[in-house]
């Protein structure tokens, strides 16, 4: 089993704290606690606030709300569901600080909700006779993801694989992330739980979305300056300092 711990580029170290990451994983956790709290007084948020697809349609704009609430929840009745709210945090406290520090902290939380509400929309076509509430962060995420892999193919990743510690590309680790979305969706029979097609949609959402910022093999951080080179130096010409800066915040 392999479980992503850090994603890293290694002179793209921002001394900027990724606030948006922060701020959506301290919602996703304050969320589940009211949900939990609600559930203790007989109440259920889930049927409330999340995408239900049968009931789409044709009333679509009337449950508008309920695409950006319903990335915000996660099952407390399901014994797993406290597992799968910890593992989508982590996996954005991995892939996400990067990719916030790269294009910036408004376009980041931007792209957030786009790829997720848009990941719940494509799996509600696909499903939009299940009765199935559609709640969680997945689908966001995996759009990070996607973006992840689209900008910093070489960025290593760290990784616990088993009882080890190891250092992977990002492809090595994603790729096969993907692959078994795949496969599990192709298998999975009508009904499951687990909105396979919203972490496919995702997942290439995210990698459109960022397809104009290209490839990122190593970047400086903001306000970063580059030293003059040896040979100038050697040289004695004066020192020639180059601001180095990604998209603007």
């Amino acid at each position: 089993m392999l479980i992503p711990l850090r994603s890293v580029l290694p002179s793209a170290q921002s001394s900027k704290r990724p606030l948006v990451v922060h701020f959506l994983i301290s919602l996703n956790l304050i969320v589940f606690t009211y949900q939990i709290l609600f559930i203790i007084d007989g109440i259920d948020l889930i049927p409330i606030y999340s995408v239900i697809p049968s009931e789409l349609f044709p009333s679509f704009f009337s449950h508008s709300r309920d695409f950006i609430c319903s990335l915000f929840l996660h099952d407390v009745r399901w014994k797993m569901g406290f597992l799968h709210l910890i593992t989508n945090m982590l996996y954005l406290a991995v892939f996400g600080p990067i990719l916030e520090y790269h294009i910036g902290r408004i376009r980041f939380l931007l792209f957030y909700f786009a790829c997720g509400i848009l990941a719940t929309f494509i799996y509600s076509v696909f499903h939009h006779q299940s009765d199935v509430p559609v709640i969680g962060a997945s689908a966001a995420i995996a759009g990070v993801m996607g973006a992840h892999l689209v900008i910093f193919p070489q960025a290593r990743v760290r990784s616990l694989l088993l009882i080890y510690v190891v250092s992977l590309r990002t492809t090595v680790v994603l790729l096969p992330w993907i692959g078994t979305q795949i496969f599990y969706a192709y298998i999975s029979p009508q009904g499951t739980p687990i909105a396979w097609v919203a972490h496919i949609a995702g997942f290439f959402l995210g990698m459109i979305f960022v397809r104009d910022y290209g490839r990122i093999e190593d970047v400086q951080p903001k306000n970063q300056w580059v030293e003059p080179s040896l040979v100038d130096a050697a040289y004695k010409k004066p020192p020639i300092h180059l601001a180095v800066r990604n998209t603007e915040v």
